[in-house]
Protein backbone atom coordinates (compact mmCIF):
# COMPACT_ATOMS: atom_id res chain seq x y z
CA UNK A 1 0.00 0.00 0.00
CA UNK A 2 1.09 3.51 -0.69
CA UNK A 3 1.37 6.63 1.44
CA UNK A 4 -1.44 8.22 0.12
CA UNK A 5 -3.68 5.13 0.02
CA UNK A 6 -3.08 4.47 3.80
CA UNK A 7 -4.12 8.08 4.27
CA UNK A 8 -7.20 7.91 2.29
CA UNK A 9 -8.16 4.79 4.80
CA UNK A 10 -7.10 6.57 8.20
CA UNK A 11 -9.57 9.85 6.84
CA UNK A 12 -12.31 7.21 6.07
CA UNK A 13 -12.02 5.41 9.75
CA UNK A 14 -11.71 8.70 11.06
CA UNK A 15 -14.99 9.94 9.49
CA UNK A 16 -16.67 6.61 10.58
CA UNK A 17 -15.53 6.79 14.12
CA UNK A 18 -16.66 10.53 14.38
CA UNK A 19 -20.27 10.20 12.77
CA UNK A 20 -20.63 6.74 15.46
CA UNK A 21 -19.44 8.99 18.62
CA UNK A 22 -19.93 12.55 17.56
CA UNK A 23 -22.25 14.02 20.35
CA UNK A 24 -26.39 14.88 18.97
CA UNK A 25 -26.97 18.33 17.83
CA UNK A 26 -26.81 20.80 20.88
CA UNK A 27 -30.50 21.26 20.75
CA UNK A 28 -31.32 17.67 20.64
CA UNK A 29 -28.89 17.13 23.75
CA UNK A 30 -31.00 19.93 25.14
CA UNK A 31 -34.69 19.02 24.75
CA UNK A 32 -33.53 15.37 25.98
CA UNK A 33 -31.79 16.64 29.11
CA UNK A 34 -35.17 18.81 29.81
CA UNK A 35 -37.16 15.95 29.32
CA UNK A 36 -35.36 14.13 31.68
CA UNK A 37 -35.31 17.08 34.53
CA UNK A 38 -39.09 16.88 34.15
CA UNK A 39 -39.43 13.20 34.50
CA UNK A 40 -37.21 13.46 37.57
CA UNK A 41 -39.00 16.53 39.12
CA UNK A 42 -42.54 14.60 38.39
CA UNK A 43 -41.02 11.96 40.16
CA UNK A 44 -39.72 13.79 42.85
CA UNK A 45 -43.37 15.29 43.63
CA UNK A 46 -45.00 12.26 44.12
CA UNK A 47 -42.33 10.38 46.39
CA UNK A 48 -42.48 13.22 48.41
CA UNK A 49 -45.20 15.11 50.31
CA UNK A 50 -45.69 18.70 49.99
CA UNK A 51 -43.51 19.96 53.36
CA UNK A 52 -40.65 18.00 52.01
CA UNK A 53 -40.44 20.07 48.78
CA UNK A 54 -41.04 22.81 50.34
CA UNK A 55 -38.21 22.46 52.50
CA UNK A 56 -36.06 21.34 49.74
CA UNK A 57 -36.84 24.24 47.81
CA UNK A 58 -35.60 26.24 50.76
CA UNK A 59 -32.20 24.71 50.87
CA UNK A 60 -31.74 24.78 47.27
CA UNK A 61 -31.99 28.83 47.77
CA UNK A 62 -29.65 28.69 49.87
CA UNK A 63 -27.39 25.31 48.90
CA UNK A 64 -28.16 24.30 45.16
CA UNK A 65 -25.00 22.09 44.97
CA UNK A 66 -26.59 20.04 47.79
CA UNK A 67 -30.03 19.67 46.08
CA UNK A 68 -28.77 17.24 43.54
CA UNK A 69 -27.19 15.16 45.85
CA UNK A 70 -30.37 15.14 48.38
CA UNK A 71 -32.62 14.52 45.51
CA UNK A 72 -30.56 11.49 44.19
CA UNK A 73 -30.68 9.69 47.86
CA UNK A 74 -34.49 10.34 47.66
CA UNK A 75 -35.07 8.81 44.14
CA UNK A 76 -32.81 5.68 46.12
CA UNK A 77 -35.37 5.18 49.00
CA UNK A 78 -38.13 5.42 46.36
CA UNK A 79 -36.95 2.53 44.71
CA UNK A 80 -36.72 0.37 47.99
CA UNK A 81 -40.03 1.48 49.85
CA UNK A 82 -42.49 1.92 47.15
CA UNK A 83 -45.62 3.06 47.55
CA UNK A 84 -44.67 5.25 50.20
CA UNK A 85 -43.83 9.22 50.17
CA UNK A 86 -41.02 10.99 52.43
CA UNK A 87 -41.80 13.25 54.85
CA UNK A 88 -40.67 16.20 56.01
CA UNK A 89 -39.34 14.74 59.02
CA UNK A 90 -37.54 12.00 56.74
CA UNK A 91 -36.28 14.65 54.68
CA UNK A 92 -34.57 15.97 57.78
CA UNK A 93 -32.86 12.82 58.39
CA UNK A 94 -31.28 12.55 55.39
CA UNK A 95 -29.42 15.93 55.53
CA UNK A 96 -28.33 14.72 58.75
CA UNK A 97 -27.29 11.72 57.17
CA UNK A 98 -25.27 13.91 54.50
CA UNK A 99 -24.22 16.33 57.26
CA UNK A 100 -22.36 13.52 58.79
CA UNK A 101 -20.29 12.85 56.24
CA UNK A 102 -18.91 16.03 55.39
CA UNK A 103 -15.53 16.78 56.45
CA UNK A 104 -15.28 19.79 58.44
CA UNK A 105 -12.07 21.67 58.36
CA UNK A 106 -11.40 23.43 61.67
CA UNK A 107 -8.51 26.06 62.18
CA UNK A 108 -6.97 26.16 65.19
CA UNK A 109 -4.86 29.17 65.70
CA UNK A 110 -2.35 30.11 68.10
CA UNK A 111 -0.75 33.23 69.48
CA UNK A 112 2.15 34.25 68.70
CA UNK A 113 4.58 36.78 70.77
CA UNK A 114 5.65 38.59 67.67
CA UNK A 115 6.88 41.79 69.65
CA UNK A 116 11.00 42.24 69.31
CA UNK A 117 13.05 42.34 72.08
CA UNK A 118 14.35 45.46 71.07
CA UNK A 119 11.36 46.99 72.31
CA UNK A 120 11.79 45.73 75.69
CA UNK A 121 14.92 47.83 76.48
Amino acid sequence: MSQKELEEIRKKRLQQMKSKYSPQSSQEMQKKQQQMEIQRQSALSQLMTVEARERLKRIGLVKPEKVRSIENRIIQMARMYQGRKITENELITILEQLAEKETKVTIQRRNWDLSDSDDEL
